[in-house]
């Protein structure tokens, strides 16, 4: 789960996360329990992390690449990306991208992911 953020154009224009921060308690916090208690894997941020979204201090590219997923009518996230039969998980195995991101960021370099 993240607060929606402007990344690439759309017409959407409401990406205040003062309503999420201020029902974080009552809104995120128990889908995550529910979660944790049905073993099931969810990402979400901390409610401290909200405030450096509010404040546009992340700003690193590679995040951004690693956990953007872009899916539309034509076209999914990479080109050779199957929403049919990948899951993120043997994608990124297939194509090494746990050592490629590690790689790119151990060495500053946010254009090789």
């Amino acid at each position: 789960m993240r607060p929606v953020q402007k990344i690439g154009n759309s017409e959407y224009a409401d990406f205040d996360i003062t309503k999420i921060y201020d029902r974080y308690d009552v809104v995120i916090a128990p889908v995550a329990d529910e979660c944790r208690r049905r073993k099931i894997l969810c990402l979400f941020p901390a409610k401290k992390d909200l405030l450096a979204l509010k404040s546009n201090e992340i700003q690193d590219e590679r995040i951004e690449s690693a956990t953007y997923c872009y899916v539309s009518p034509l076209g999914c996230w990479h080109d050779d990306f199957n929403y049919n039969t990948d899951t993120f998980k043997s994608y990124a195995k297939t194509h090494h991208l746990g050592k490629k991101y590690l790689e790119a960021y151990s060495k500053g370099n946010k254009n090789s992911m």
